[in-house]
């Protein structure tokens, strides 16, 4: 016996569709679905009609309004967003709260977590017959573009109410029944994909003439949809309470710079509740996908590499353009940026990439993204960070060529930079197994980089790739896990090379050059607070490398190394043994200075042999960015023919003065001095090289420690010009959950800060109500000006 025929009328305006009852999913393929009236959508989804090939069906006269009068009709949908925000764990996105953006009243949206269960109840115009009358629901992922791909899930109230969830599969039981209304529970499966869900109820009215009339309401509210790392069939499920805290519900953290010897952080408004941050971050993850809806929006090591990619704009004009050249003109220094929130925003207003980022901000905005998607991410940096650019060797290559006066020309390929920074996104990855067969899980942290180092695949993008493989040289394992793990744990390499010969000498391998101090923020939950003691910067090296030196480490590299070398180099080269010279070269180490000061690099040249030696010395000091790139020869100093007899030590100085750069337009915060000097009786060279990090003077910010939630504090912020020459063009920008009672004080300009002079201000600030459950509010406050870019001062307050 065949099943009843049904009708479809939708809301206002419908005509009946004749056919057999199907399965759900012909209801979205139906490609003969009429439009109501010219200028009315259509019930479902179309599809370009075949040509008749048979004799056409007789016009379907439409439903008369004074019958449709008749029928049930739903009338509304109540989404209970209070109740489900707060078991979801979202009730601390803004946008789940009515509010008022600008002159623009915005209703609150319902913002779900996959794998989890919500309640909605629908109210009828009449009493619900359940005899008589049956429920489906469609959830429709892929917006109105009819050229876009749609995911589509249908699925029918079961109103018993007993029936289980099946873990992958959409459902729906009933909860209550009143005479108007019904109250029922739908289940996400914690595989779905994620993103801005349309929402359509249909109801079976009645039945005539053995076929059902079906009435189908739209709802005019989006449902979002995220992961959920509280859901342990989520792949993104963190069971770790304190990082939970961290690296999901954390909107303030910070990034640490600089050199290892002398680390520096700053601290960083994250900001993934604020309001249009979640809208901006589910754009860009559409983008992402060319503004395709498909079951991979739900895969999360999809989802990421999508995320490394549209974070930077070269290959879809995504969020930061890139720019190391020192020259800003026409957008923003990128150490002028605090926070995460206005890149955000201004992207989404211009629709334009915003100029401009480095590592630093790329990584910051990333982890604003997936932290709002609910993706526990964090960002990471690494000291002595190598970029290795060739397929032939995973470590990092100085060339060295020999001029006719005996000194050495670099060729560089491959640079280390004094940091970067990248990011950690969580997930199991059963996608991956141990290719070496010894069972190794390959689940939790992985490195993921928006910043647009190399190609992947045709496009700037890098990971997921497993911190556990890169610790293991597992190299083929994962995305992009070979040049991780040069940046890591590569071998710094000097070559002196031989065109006659053509083999490469090799002057010097430190294998313990690459990968220092590999720092993350702490799980404290609470913004950023900076301290002598820096307590809240942990560092997870050991993650990443065993100790250096060590047998586990250099079995881990020669297990890359092979690997590696197996896969991208099949040619031969030749290569000699480090000569053996008895003359020793060091650069005294430096600690870090302050802008303004004066400093002098060090170089020691020894005689440890039991003959003389004549010895050419070279030492030159230059400015560089943190990326190693030279701005600047600031010093330099050359001894000729030095001769030094057994046992003699000779110690060469050059002055570097920090006041000198001010007015350069390009000036970096590093300075390097390398050392080179050549033994006349072997030829042999020798080099070293050490660098200084210059910080800023602070920017001080002093108020109380307690405020009430929803209350307002008094702050002072100053600063003293401790330079030898006045400050220009000086400019304020606060971002944070605090903001300014002045709205003019969010961006101000102060103008000239004289030498020796202090300028200081009272700031009233605001606190936010979101996130609710962080008993903390904290602001990001950072000076600029044509001299000095970034002086970053921090406030945080405790909610009571």
């Amino acid at each position: 016996m065949f099943p009843r025929r049904r009708c479809y009328c939708s809301n206002p305006y419908a005509r009946y569709v004749y056919g057999r009852s199907r399965p759900n999913s012909w209801l979205r393929d139906a490609p003969w679905v009429r439009n109501a009236f010219p200028g009315s959508t259509s019930l479902f989804p179309t599809a370009t009609p075949k040509p008749e090939t048979t004799k056409p069906k007789a016009e379907i006269p439409p439903v008369p309004k004074t019958e449709l009068a008749t029928k049930l009709h739903v009338t509304g949908v109540d989404l209970h967003i209070a109740d489900n925000t707060k078991t979801h764990n979202t009730d601390m996105y803004e946008c789940t709260q009515d509010r008022v953006s600008g002159d623009t009243k915005k209703k609150a949206r319902l913002v779900l977590r996959r794998g989890q269960e919500f309640t909605m109840t629908i109210q009828f115009d009449r009493a619900y017959d359940i005899k008589k009358n049956d429920i489906t629901f469609d959830f429709s992922l892929g917006g109105e573009d009819e050229d876009k791909q749609k995911v589509i899930k249908s699925f029918r109230l079961e109103e018993s109410g007993a029936a289980p969830y099946k873990p992958r599969k959409w459902g729906a039981n009933l909860v209550k029944k009143k005479e108007k209304s019904l109250t029922v529970s739908v289940f996400i499966p914690a595989s779905s994909s994620v993103g801005e869900w349309e929402l359509s109820v249909s109801t079976v009215v009645d039945v005539k003439d053995g076929e059902d009339i079906v009435w189908k309401y739209n709802h005019d509210e989006e449902v979002i949809v995220l992961f959920n790392p509280w859901c342990k069939e989520d792949l993104v499920y963190m069971a770790d309470k304190d990082w939970l805290k961290e690296a999901v519900l954390n909107d303030s953290g910070c990034v640490y710079l600089g050199l290892y010897s002398w680390m520096d952080s700053s601290p960083w408004y994250f900001g993934q509740f604020e309001d249009q941050v979640l809208e901006a971050s589910l754009h860009l993850l559409r983008k992402a996908f060319k503004f395709n809806a498909s079951p991979a929006l739900g895969s999360i090591v999809r989802v990421t590499r999508a995320l490394s990619k549209i974070v930077n704009s070269i290959d879809d004009a995504g969020v930061l353009v890139g720019n190391w050249s020192g020259n800003y003109f026409g957008g923003t220094s990128p150490s002028t940026w605090s926070g995460s929130v206005k890149i955000l925003k201004q992207y989404m207003t211009t629709t334009k990439p915003v100029k401009y980022g480095q590592c630093w901000v790329y990584s910051c905005v990333l982890t604003t993204v997936c932290r709002a998607l609910g993706i526990p991410c964090r960002s990471v940096t690494n000291f002595e960070s190598a970029h290795n650019t060739d397929k032939e060797h995973l470590s990092c290559d100085t060339y060295n060529y020999k001029l006719p006066n005996g000194e050495l020309e670099e060729e560089r390929i491959d640079s280390v930079w004094n940091f970067h920074v990248w990011n950690e996104a969580w997930m199991s990855r059963p996608d991956l197994t141990d290719s070496e067969g010894g069972g190794l899980v390959y689940d939790g942290w992985q490195v993921i980089d928006a910043t647009p180092q190399e190609e992947s695949d045709g496009s700037y993008q890098c990971g997921p790739c497993p911190v556990i493989a890169v610790k293991e040289g597992h190299v083929n394992v994962g995305l992009d896990t070979a040049f991780v793990f040069a940046e890591v744990n590569g071998d710094k390499v000097e070559w002196l090379v031989d065109p006659k010969k053509k083999i490469f000498i090799q002057l010097s391998r430190d294998r313990n050059a690459i990968g220092k101090c590999i720092s993350t923020h702490a799980p404290t939950g609470e913004p950023y607070k900076k301290d002598e003691d820096d307590t809240e910067r942990l560092d997870i090296t050991r993650e990443y490398k065993y100790e250096e030196g060590s047998k586990e480490e250099r079995a881990a590299f020669r297990r890359a190394e092979r690997t590696f070398r197996l896969a991208n180099f099949d040619g031969e080269e030749g290569e000699e043994p480090t000569p053996v010279e008895a003359v020793e070269l060091t650069l005294e180490e430096i600690d870090g200075v302050y802008l303004g000061s004066e400093f002098d690099f060090k170089s020691t040249v020894r005689n440890t042999g039991d003959l003389a030696r004549t010895v050419t010395i070279s030492l030159k000091a230059t400015n560089t960015d943190y990326t190693g790139k030279t701005l600047a020869t600031v010093a330099e100093k050359k001894i000729a023919d030095l001769v030094m007899n057994v046992g003699d030590v000779k110690v060469i100085k050059v002055k570097v003065d920090t006041m000198l750069d001010l007015d350069k337009p390009k000036r970096g915060s590093t300075y390097v001095c390398k050392a080179v000097a050549t033994v006349k009786e072997s030829g042999n060279s020798l080099k070293t090289s050490r660098r200084v990090y210059v910080r800023n003077p602070p920017l001080k910010i002093t108020g109380p420690e307690k405020c009430k939630k929803e209350g307002q504090v008094t702050v002072k912020v100053s600063f003293n010009n401790t330079l030898r020459k006045p400050l220009t063009n000086c400019k304020l920008g606060v971002e944070g959950n605090m903001k300014c009672v002045d709205e003019s004080q969010q961006e101000m300009t102060i103008g000239k800060i004289g030498a020796g002079k202090t300028w200081s201000t009272d700031m009233l600030l605001k606190m936010v109500k979101s996130p609710k459950y962080i008993p903390m509010r904290a602001i990001n406050i950072i000076l600029s000006c044509d001299e000095v870019k970034d002086v970053v001062g921090m406030y945080k307050v405790g909610l009571v």
